[in-house]
């Protein structure tokens, strides 16, 4: 049980598929592999690639400054996950109509979506049914060491129930359309609100966007 409510937890997006508010929908998600960030968490930092893309399918990997795999995730245009391996091994996936999606493209402000879905954890045999909506709000500027960067700010509610007890939770998310990225997100649950920042992207052909590293003791799950 500890496992699926970590699962619910860590549910929330870190990387997004491209998407300009002002371009047609790409039939395939356009996030580029190779992609990193360097992600700031109170004094803690890790580091998350894009690993793999196929069709709408975003794979990332975060890792410590060691190169050790904590976890992966494998999301439906960045935005919703779809399936991810936890820290130790465990791996699950969530079940849904991902074609639902697909009216939330491109992003504008006031766009929203909801889906239904069954989120399993594989190795315990276990589920619990998952509502998740979205809504775009609008945009906004974030400064980074590179510069200006313009974001669509997207919610993201979710709700489900595991034994009889009610478990729900939102981010608020800051997306990058041209990074394909989340540069920042806020979550909220039970009351408690944390956030995370990236401070530093490394895009395949444009390292002189990343700034010297400074590694940092210990890790961080998000």
């Amino acid at each position: 049980m500890q496992s699926i409510l970590k699962v619910f937890a860590l549910l929330s997006v870190l990387l997004l598929a491209a998407c300009s508010p002002n371009a047609q929908v790409p039939t395939s998600a356009s996030a580029i592999v190779g992609t990193k960030a360097i992600i700031k968490y109170h004094r803690e930092e890790l580091i998350a690639e894009v690993t793999e893309v196929v069709d709408k399918l975003v794979t990332t990997e975060f890792t410590n400054w060691d190169g050790e795999l904590l976890f992966s995730r494998t999301e439906y245009r960045g935005l919703v996950p779809i399936s991810g391996m936890e820290p130790g091994g465990g791996q699950w996936e969530l079940d849904f109509d991902e074609t639902a999606l697909e009216a939330l493209f491109p992003l504008q402000k006031g766009k929203t979506v909801s889906f239904q879905g069954n989120l399993k954890n594989i190795e315990q045999g276990t589920g619990y049914d998952l509502w998740g909506r979205l809504e775009v709000l609008g945009e906004k500027t974030l400064d980074l060491p590179g510069g200006k960067r313009k974001v669509m700010v997207v919610e993201f509610n979710r709700q489900g129930k595991l034994d009889g007890e009610t478990k729900a939770a939102t981010d608020i998310i800051y997306y990058d359309p041209q990074y394909s990225m989340t540069l920042k997100k806020v979550m909220r649950e039970r009351g408690e609100q944390t956030y995370w920042r990236v401070i530093s992207i490394d895009r395949p052909g444009n390292v002189s966007n990343t700034p010297t590293r400074q590694r940092r003791s210990g890790t961080v799950m998000i």
